[in-house]
């Protein structure tokens, strides 16, 4: 899999269609954040601004996404989505929809480039989606109150640089696998609200939709990893063990809330079990999996519980419930 981050992230977007980003991105998080539930599952107010950093004082280093505080008396937070990574995004969302594992059932024929074309704006928002809500977590799971309480008062998560902050990386990767699981288990539950009018369009069933959206979010972690200066321990786990991770907070969801698919746990399971393997098979020289590898993963995940335990986050946490 070729990506040129840089070419990406240095892709030119026409000034109003950059704009129309901006504005259904602001839409989109009224509609999954910003709203009167989401209120009732937090201990107490918070003021969070998301700002879009067109003038890149957070990507000095390339791609960026973060959280932070702005005042910390007030309970005021910022998340901030840098213009590259979006652009990066935006552009990686229309090379994705040529690639022959995202929905194969749709032939890439020029009769539905539309079609394609629809598909792509859909990948990409999500992936927004996804990035907001993980920037959101680390801010209502307490992420941020106990590094500013145990690290640093100017304590901030950034996503794709190596985080000064911290000296002991494997509670970093914890809070990142944490920001990823609630990120995941929401993201699951917005995409079935839009899956079945996708598959209208698509021509295609449940089963393909759930498949697909395994997919293409595994791509959006084979990105991600690239824009960490492809580094297990920077930041972020390694792509495999986020793509295990991902997939179990899809599985998650689906057993708090059964509901979400007309599909019994069991397929659910399946199909986004056989999405991952898929992945892997395709990729297979890139990732190099082994026995070790697995081993490695399902160890990080047996360790996630004991550490989050052990830091107590729950005593930061602003979040009630979920």
């Amino acid at each position: 899999m070729s990506i040129n981050i840089n070419e990406l992230s240095t892709a030119k977007l026409d000034f109003n269609y950059w704009q129309d980003i901006i504005k259904n991105i602001k839409h989109n998080l009224d509609q999954i954040i910003d709203n009167k539930h989401m209120s009732k599952i937090l201990k107490y107010d918070i003021d969070i601004e998301f700002v879009f950093d067109d003038l890149g004082s957070e990507e000095k280093f390339g791609p960026n996404a973060c959280a932070k505080y702005i005042d910390t008396e007030n309970n005021k937070y910022q998340i901030v989505l840098g213009r590259k990574l979006l652009t990066v995004l935006r552009h990686f969302s229309f090379k994705v929809i040529d690639y022959d594992d995202i929905f194969p059932k749709i032939p890439r024929t020029e009769i539905n480039r539309e079609k394609l074309s629809k598909l792509s704006d859909t990948i990409f928002y999500l992936w927004v989606d996804f990035i907001c809500l993980h920037e959101w977590f680390h801010i209502v799971r307490g992420h941020l109150n106990y590094g500013h309480e145990n690290l640093n008062k100017n304590f901030q998560i950034d996503e794709f640089s190596k985080n000064k902050y911290f000296d002991d990386n494997e509670i970093n990767l914890y809070l990142e696998i944490d920001a990823d699981r609630f990120a995941g288990k929401v993201l699951t539950g917005r995409f079935s609200l839009m899956q079945e009018s996708l598959a209208v369009m698509l021509n295609l069933n449940e089963e393909d939709m759930v498949e697909g959206f395994s997919i293409f979010m595994i791509y959006l972690f084979d990105l991600f990893f690239l824009l960490s200066d492809n580094s297990r321990g920077k930041v972020h786990p390694s792509p495999s063990e986020r793509m295990v991770f991902l997939i179990a907070a899809m599985q998650e969801a689906i057993h708090t809330n059964p509901k979400l698919f007309n599909l019994t746990e069991e397929k659910f399971l399946s199909l986004t079990e056989t999405a991952l393997k898929k992945h892997y098979k395709k990729h297979e020289e890139e990732y190099i999996l082994n026995a070790k590898d697995i081993l490695i993963t399902m160890k990080t995940l047996d360790t996630y519980t004991k550490i989050i335990k052990d830091i107590k986050l729950n005593d930061y946490q602003i979040l009630k419930e979920l």
